[in-house]
This record gives structure tokens, C-alpha cells and sequence, in this order.
């Protein structure tokens, strides 16, 4: 027979138990997850991006579609050259535009 000895109950002093090594395992875990959000947080990671208004346009910017250029066209947000060139092909064969 070998003669082992049992194992203690307790740890031997200067050490940690095994439960109290998972409590302090959870609670480190849980201090760095508190520490991050806090800092994504506060750097606005979390913020929604701010809206975009648009408000009416002045009538410098109003644009006859019935009558305008490719150039007055392409001054209108989001119409390239190709989108005025389709606009105008549009109007030629459909008529004038209606409101």
C-alpha cells in the first residue's frame, strides 16, 4: 500500500481555495467589463450618429425641371452628369413633367 496523505480540507495558509480563486476570477471580469463600458461610454462609441435635417431649400437652388440644363441639374444633391443626361433623355420622349 502507499501511503498518501489525504488532502485537506483547507488550503494551506497563504493560498486560495478554489471557490474563493473563482469568486476573485468573476469579480477581476467584472471590474474590467465595468471599466470598458465606462470608457466606450464616455468616448461616445454608443451615441447615435446626430440626424440630418433638411430644411427647404432657398429658390437660388429651385430648379424648373421642364426647362433646366444639364449643368442646372447637376447642381441638385445626388445628380451627377449621367442621372441629368437621363432626366433630360426622359423628358424628351415622355414630355414635359408634371406636378
Amino acid at each position: 500500500m502507499t501511503d498518501t496523505p489525504p488532502s485537506p480540507a483547507t488550503p494551506p495558509p497563504g493560498e486560495f481555495s478554489r471557490n474563493e480563486l473563482i469568486a476573485i476570477y468573476l469579480l477581476a471580469t467584472a471590474l474590467l467589463v465595468g471599466i470598458t463600458w465606462k470608457y466606450l461610454r464616455d468616448a461616445h462609441v454608443f451615441q447615435k450618429a446626430p440626424e440630418v435635417v433638411r430644411g427647404a431649400r432657398d429658390a437660388a437652388f429651385r430648379v424648373d425641371l421642364n426647362k433646366a440644363t444639364v449643368e442646372d441639374l447637376v447642381l441638385l444633391p445626388m445628380i451627377g452628369e449621367s442621372r441629368a443626361k437621363k432626366i433630360i433623355e426622359h423628358r424628351e420622349r415622355h414630355g414635359d413633367f408634371i406636378s
